[in-house]
C-alpha cells in the first residue's frame, strides 16, 4: 500500500480491495492496527518485529518451509496496485502473470542480465520500483532497494556497489548531478539509467549523460500498462547534433506496443 497516502485514503484502499491479511512494519503499526479495526472486511494484521504469537516471525514459523510447487495459471492475479488518483480516488489495476512476463521480456533492452547489479530508489507500490525490481529478479541479478533517496548516499552506492543498472525519476536525476564531484568518481560499471514518470527537461538529461557517461533510456508507461510501452533509446539522446529536440519526446512503442491498442 502507498504509505504516502492519508488513514481514510489507505482506508478506502483497503475496503476496496478486501485483503484477508495486511502486513505492517513496526514503524506504521498503530495506523494499520486502526485501519483494521474500523475496515468492513477485518482483515487479519501481521506486524513485523512484533515478537507475539501473532506477529511476523510467529506467522512465518507456523508455515512449513518446503515449497508447495504450486504453479499459478498466466491469467491468475499476482499483484493489484493501486493508481496515483492524480484525477480521482485510486483504482486497483489487477496485474497478472502474463503481464508481469510481458515487463521482464522487455529486460534485454536496458543491458539486464544474471550479473546486473540492480538499483532502486522507486517505492514497491509504484509499477516503477516493483517493476524494475521485478525485472532483477526474473533475471537473477542482485537488486539494491533504497528505501529513501538522499543524493549523496545513492552516488556512493553507484560507486561501491559497481551497480549496472538504474531507475530514477527526473527529480532524482537533477539532485544527483547537482552534487559537486569530490574526486573522480567511477561509475564505469553503470550499463544503463532508465528514467521517466514525468517530463525531463535538455539541461538534467545533459548533466546525467556527462556525470554517468552510460546508456541512458527514456521511458513512458502506466500501472495499467505494467511499465513502460514507449522508449526513447540511446542513440536518440543526441545532446548537441540536429536530432537534439528528439529529447523532450518519450520515444517510439516498445515491440509488441502499437500507439493506443496493446497486443501483448
Amino acid at each position: 500500500m502507498n504509505w504516502r497516502l492519508s488513514p481514510p485514503e489507505l482506508a478506502a484502499v483497503l475496503a476496496d480491495c478486501r485483503a484477508p491479511v495486511l502486513i505492517a512494519g513496526g514503524r506504521v503499526a498503530a495506523v494499520a492496527r486502526e485501519l483494521v479495526a474500523h475496515a468492513p472486511a477485518r482483515p487479519r494484521l501481521v506486524v513485523v518485529g512484533d515478537q507475539s504469537p501473532q506477529g511476523y516471525d510467529a506467522w512465518l514459523a507456523s508455515h512449513s518451509p518446503a515449497d508447495p510447487g504450486v504453479r499459478g495459471a498466466a491469467s491468475d492475479v499476482v499483484v493489484q496496485m493501486y493508481t496515483s488518483g492524480t484525477t480521482g480516488r485510486p483504482k486497483g489495476v489487477l496485474t497478472t502473470h502474463r503481464n508481469l512476463a510481458a515487463a521482464a521480456e522487455t529486460s534485454p533492452r536496458w543491458q539486464f542480465d544474471e550479473t546486473s547489479v540492480s538499483l532502486t530508489p522507486l517505492p514497491m507500490f509504484h509499477i516503477g520500483g516493483i517493476g524494475w525490481a521485478f525485472v532483477g529478479l526474473w533475471n537473477g541479478a542482485t537488486t539494491i532497494l533504497v528505501r529513501g533517496f538522499d543524493p549523496a548516499g545513492v552516488l556512493d552506492l553507484l560507486e561501491r556497489r559497481r551497480v549496472t543498472n538504474a531507475v530514477f525519476v527526473p527529480t532524482m536525476l537533477q539532485m544527483l548531478t547537482a552534487i559537486p564531484a569530490e574526486g573522480e568518481r567511477d561509475f564505469s560499471a553503470l550499463r544503463s539509467i532508465a528514467y521517466g514518470a514525468s517530463p525531463i527537461t535538455t539541461v538534467v538529461l545533459k548533466a546525467a549523460l556527462r556525470t554517468f557517461r552510460c546508456s541512458l533510456f527514456g521511458i513512458y508507461g502506466l500501472t495499467e500498462t505494467t511499465g513502460a510501452i514507449t522508449q526513447l533509446d540511446p542513440g536518440d539522446h543526441d545532446p548537441d547534433g540536429p536530432r537534439e529536440h528528439l529529447l523532450r519526446s518519450v520515444g517510439r512503442p516498445i515491440r509488441g506496443w502499437s500507439c493506443g491498442s496493446p497486443t501483448r
